[in-house]
């Protein structure tokens, strides 16, 4: 996302292309079409051709990978061009009945920082499919300048730590299903021994060599010192009832990788030599590659690593890949 403080780009739209010689199975493309037909359903009568602030293309929607599990979610701005606080009321609105008591006080005090201190884009939604349903986050806009600090370190339990590197959070997620709360970073040039150090702050243990050597694998390049992107940060995500829960860092696509084409063969070959199954990536990005937007790998409590990487979209278009991935059903 955009928006969570990491620079953005020049806009420039992109499709999705189909691959015709080698389609997704049925389940990978109805647990999309599922995602894009809930964002779809959501996107307000603004909608129209405006341009939104969550993606660098200005297009109003993310599909998220993640590996090596066949996972999918999509972030969405559900009204572009509207102002931050429409936003922020239509979002609240679909998420708020199933928040709980915390995350409600935890709306409120961000609600009432933006309206102090201004909003960016005020909120965004997140759809992900769960229980056999599909399941919304809320992801809150922290204004440059609210006083955040003191409220993150008594969410975490402990002050941040020097090799944040001058991190100041940006957004807030609040995840229904869970009861629990994620804030997100951005940063300046962090270093891989960063990294563990940040988790270990909130309780998770974070290899030293999982984002270098994915780094590595992604860039062919050896890293000796500072990680090789201009544009990254972290978020640290809570249970219900505090302890830490997950660890993510993250950089902008083109802060790491460049260009999307280079992009993608770098996550093509990524993926083969650690033996993901890409073949749905592969089918949506071929032709012409849409806008790429973040590159993360992810860290949670009792489970292997994770990595995961966003294409900026549309509800429509994803909608429209689904149905001619395979034939129409």
């Amino acid at each position: 996302m955009a928006e969570k403080g990491l620079s953005g780009a020049v806009p420039a739209m992109s499709t999705f292309a189909p691959e015709k010689a080698r389609r997704p199975d049925c389940d990978h493309r109805a647990a999309i079409r599922q995602l894009a037909s809930a964002a779809q359903a959501l996107m307000g009568p603004r909608a129209g051709d405006a341009q939104s602030r969550l993606t660098p293309s200005g297009q109003p929607a993310e599909l998220a990978f993640l590996w090596p599990d066949a996972d999918y979610r999509i972030s969405l701005d559900p009204c572009p061009g509207a102002s931050p606080e429409t936003r922020l009321a239509l979002s609240a609105r679909t998420v708020a009945p199933a928040l709980s008591s915390a995350q409600l006080a935890t709306l409120a005090k961000i609600s009432e920082w933006q309206q102090t201190y201004g909003a960016r884009f005020g909120a965004w939604l997140g759809l992900r499919l769960r229980r056999g349903g599909v399941a919304h986050k809320l992801y809150l806009d922290v204004p440059e300048h609210a006083p955040w600090a003191a409220w993150e370190a008594r969410l975490a339990g402990t002050p941040q730590i020097r090799s944040s590197r001058g991190a100041v959070a940006t957004m807030v997620g609040l995840d229904p299903l869970t009861g629990g709360t994620e804030v997100y970073f951005s940063a300046g040039r962090l270093h891989p021994a960063d990294l563990p150090a940040l988790a270990r702050r909130i309780g998770i243990n974070l290899s030293a060599t999982v984002v270098p050597s994915l780094v590595q694998d992604l860039t062919r390049r050896s890293v000796r010192f500072a990680l090789p992107s201009f544009d990254m940060g972290f978020s640290n995500a809570f249970a219900d009832d505090g302890p830490g829960t997950g660890f993510t860092w993250y950089s902008t696509t083109v802060g790491l990788l460049g260009p999307d084409d280079r992009a993608r063969a770098a996550l093509l070959s990524a993926g083969a030599t650690r033996g993901w199954d890409m073949s749905v990536y592969r089918d949506l990005t071929s032709g012409q590659p849409p806008r790429h937007v973040l590159i993360g790998a992810a860290q949670a409590v009792q489970r292997p690593p994770a990595v995961t990487a966003t294409l900026a979209t549309t509800p429509a278009a994803l909608l429209l890949w689904a149905a001619d991935a395979g034939g129409r059903e």
